[in-house]
């Protein structure tokens, strides 16, 4: 009898050179053990006694910490003596969970324990008496899945499902992986992860709208959609995101054409109306939809306005694809431009041939600020082409040109910039108002322009701000119709502000890079110069002892209101 157990061990050894697949164990990590007597309950007698066939793995925190193989017993059956390893301290008392391997059919098996066991540092079960482990070990080929995927856009988490076929086919959702790939091929497509083992769920956020490619353990399993045809692609959609009031957008995936198309993507009866430079569409509470916008469409690539009753409200363009870059032609004076680019790009990298650019030629967003390029360089506080957006655009030249994008396809994936958020002490909201006024100017007598922001106010509503940029004040005003902008100065680190003595009928643009405008506050002028009054309120000086000096006093001067306002100023 011995020397056919000690045969049958040699024979089962040789078999378990590859015998599992779960990761190599060391050993010599943990400083304890519980040993685990186990027999196997397939549900199949004749697998029962079959010892080179199965091999059991004890798991704790999903890592696994024993494996063993077939052993005769003292009464003529197969037994399994695990040697699970753990830290005496860290690992005691959690649950050892059980897998068992089938090497006939290369596949590991959920095996339930007789009665729980956990990491103990002694033994569990005896030979005499060992735990039972229960699984159903009959292996059903996998010949697939039905993918049946919630609507994808991109930027928005989906479900995806996956159904097995047949229905009752063996796997393991933990060994499955989705592969994603899209256009351009050295941008990441899609994350994704799984969220549920029954139903087959993953959770997937695509990243570029169109074709998405889609693949399930490199393509070597297959699959198919409902009427069981090779899917090989999903389609992804593109965003349109809308918030309440105006905005200027692109339609840069796709055309629409028909009412319901408007519908669809924008928001049903919370659209108010569309604006192209030549056509309109108006929402209109008893007529409904109507305008020339119905009959020529809002073409893919082109600019437009669109003003919502509400939002946020999440469109989506389908049948369009993603522009590997564009040409458009710019008019003498005033029209506008898209942007065809789904990240935010610099103005560098979308027109890298600047030199057929005008020295002059001007690019205007609704609500990021303004860009000019000067004929060597692009100086503004727009930092960037956003992703999305449409601009008004000014060019000064008598000629049209040919403004070429570059192909966005060759770009790193990613924004390469952002807009920041107002800076000003002032708030406002530019959503109510469907064009602006933008001003490029110079403050006189400014110690140091860069620790001040202009706010640009419609009577005492602000309407704005301007940001100093290459020694420029860029200011951008929210108007509506016949209006009076005036403009009211603020120094940052005090907060202290002073009004401009200019104001301005309302006019798309005033001043450029080469020739702003000049503005002046006396009540700066005054306040700085004056210790008894002038602007707001009448102000005192101050040495750095706290000593209350003159007009003539010379070095670090505390300037501040005489009513003990919070605002001061330090003065070289």
């Amino acid at each position: 009898m011995r020397t056919y157990t000690l045969l049958l061990t040699i024979l089962i050894s040789a078999l378990s050179a590859v015998a599992q697949p779960w990761p190599p164990l060391d050993e010599h990590k943990y400083n304890d053990e519980t040993i685990v007597y186990v027999r196997l309950s397939t549900g199949d007698t004749s697998a029962d006694n079959a010892p080179a066939r199965y091999c059991v793995g004890a798991f704790i925190d999903g890592e696994c910490r024993g494996t063993a193989d077939a052993t005769l017993g003292d009464d003529g059956t197969y037994l399994y003596v695990v040697r699970v390893h753990g830290d005496r301290d860290d690992d005691r008392g959690k649950s050892i969970v059980f897998m068992v391997y089938d090497r006939q059919v290369n596949y590991d098996f959920e095996a339930t324990p007789s009665r729980p066991v956990s990491f103990t540092g002694e033994s569990e079960g005896e030979p005499s008496d060992c735990i039972v482990l229960r699984f159903v070990g009959r292996f059903v080929p996998l010949q697939g899945f039905t993918v049946s995927a919630a609507t994808l856009c991109a930027g928005e988490t989906s479900q995806l499902q996956l159904t097995p076929i047949p229905s009752d086919a063996t796997f393991r959702p933990q060994l499955l992986s989705l592969q994603f790939s899209c256009f351009p091929s050295h941008w990441t497509a899609a994350d994704c992860s799984l969220s549920s083992a029954d139903p087959l769920v993953f959770s997937i956020t695509p990243h570029v709208p169109g074709a998405l490619t889609v693949k399930l353990n490199d393509g070597l399993i297959p699959l198919y959609d409902a009427s069981g045809n090779a899917v090989a692609t999903l389609p992804v959609a593109a965003p349109v995101r809308l918030a309440a009031g105006w905005q200027w957008l692109t339609n840069a995936y796709g055309d629409v054409t028909t009412e319901e198309g408007f519908r669809q993507v924008y928001g049903g009866d919370d659209l108010i109306e569309i604006r192209t430079h030549e056509n309109l569409l108006y929402n209109d509470y008893e007529w409904g939809y109507f305008g020339t916008l119905l009959d020529v469409g809002l073409p893919q690539g082109t600019a437009y306005k669109v003003r919502m009753a509400k939002g946020p409200y999440l469109g989506r363009l389908w049948n369009g694809h993603y522009q590997r870059g564009t040409t458009f032609l710019v008019e003498s004076g005033w029209s506008w431009i898209p942007s065809p680019y789904y990240y935010n790009r610099l103005f560098t990298t979308a027109f890298p041939e600047n030199e057929a650019l005008p020295p002059g030629f001007t690019i205007i967003s609704k609500e990021g600020g303004q860009i000019e390029w000067d004929g060597t360089a692009w100086i503004g506080d727009l930092p960037a082409l956003m992703a999305g957006q449409s601009f008004h655009c000014y060019n000064p030249s008598d000629q049209a040109f040919t403004l070429t994008y570059a192909d966005e396809f060759v770009m790193a994936q990613g924004h390469e910039a952002t807009v920041p958020a107002p800076v000003g002490p002032w708030e406002f909201d530019a959503s109510g108002f469907s064009d602006n006024m933008t001003l490029v100017a110079t403050v006189a007598g400014l110690d140091n322009p860069g620790d001040y922001v202009i706010g640009a106010f419609v009577g005492n509503e602000c309407r704005g701000e301007g940001h100093w940029a290459a020694g420029r004040f860029f200011i951008t005003a929210h108007v509506a119709g016949f209006e009076q902008v005036s403009l009211r100065l603020c120094h940052l680190p005090t907060g202290y502000e002073y009004d401009i003595d200019e104001s301005f009928d309302v006019q798309p643009h005033l001043g450029s890079v080469n020739h702003p405008v000049a503005l002046h506050s006396s009540e700066y002028t005054t306040g700085i110069s004056s210790t008894e009054s002038g602007g707001r309120q009448a102000i005192e000086s101050y040495d750095l002892m706290g000593r209350r000096v003159g007009d003539s006093h010379r070095g670090l001067t505390i300037i501040r209101s005489a009513s003990a306002s919070k605002k001061v100023i330090i003065k070289q």
